[in-house]
């Protein structure tokens, strides 16, 4: 085990973790893949040993749900929408939780309206309730996130940003990310920020890992992180064994 390793471990070993929110994409799972069996073992191996998860994603809730049913997963919260609905799945008690604007902000209707009209059926827009999400079919990234940067300067939309992913772009109202989230779930749990361990890979992921008691970065060294892990299956087996040296 690395000198990193056994620093972080030395750093966390005090303290119990409660709770582990960990991102989809490129993450928990490669994309448009479901994750590896050995990650859903893993997963619910820690659940036994009384560890909260949390998926936070910029998928929406729909999305999310279906992963979730179909990985067997339960008694979860799911962040849909980078952190602009909250939900938890139980077997007895699921309910959506939160949700961060009553209707969609007009800088953002207007943002959709634009990109549509540019881009026409070339730009699939999903119905979300909260953010604004554009999948280009032909990964036209930087060309989407430029026209939504020309009409945040120029209709000064200051109550929206944006963040890229490999496959779309995300238009965000500035309340909403993932570290609130996390702040909400926490809070409502009774759970310290300190008890918390956050798994990213992106830009989206560092408003959690800014507010997580540690931060782990699946193959990202530009994320300031706790500690950077080449693959989300060492992760969890890292933390299952923390966790079980604590237990004993």
């Amino acid at each position: 085990m690395s000198k990193m390793i056994d620093e972080l471990i030395g750093e966390m070993y005090p303290k119990k973790i409660k709770l582990l929110a960990t991102d989809l994409d490129g993450t928990l799972a490669e994309f448009e893949k479901p994750p590896l069996p050995k990650t859903l073992e893993k997963l619910k191996e820690l659940q036994q040993n009384d560890i909260q998860i949390v998926i936070s994603s910029g998928k929406n809730l729909q999305y999310l749900q279906g992963f979730a049913h179909a990985c067997g997963l339960c008694n979860t919260f799911l962040v849909a929408e980078n952190g602009g609905i909250i939900y938890y799945l139980s077997t007895s008690r699921p309910g959506l939780l939160y949700v961060a604007t009553s209707e969609k902000l007009y800088s953002l209707r207007v943002i959709e309206k634009e990109v549509k009209r540019r881009f026409g059926e070339k730009v699939w827009i999903p119905n979300n309730w909260v953010i604004s999400t554009f999948f280009p079919h032909e990964r036209k990234i930087d060309a989407i996130r430029k026209i939504v940067e020309q009409m945040i300067e120029k209709y000064h939309f200051n109550d929206i940003y944006v963040v890229t992913h490999a496959d779309a772009v995300d238009v965000i109202p500035n309340n909403v990310n993932k570290g609130e989230a996390l702040k909400y779930i926490c809070k409502s749990l009774g759970i310290s920020l300190d008890e918390t361990v956050a798994i990213g890979d992106a830009e989206n992921d560092i408003p959690m890992f800014e507010v997580a008691g540690y931060s782990i970065s699946i193959g990202n060294k530009k994320l300031k992180a706790s500690l950077v892990m080449k693959d989300i299956v060492s992760t969890l087996d890292l933390l299952t064994g923390l966790v079980k040296t604590k237990s004993n």
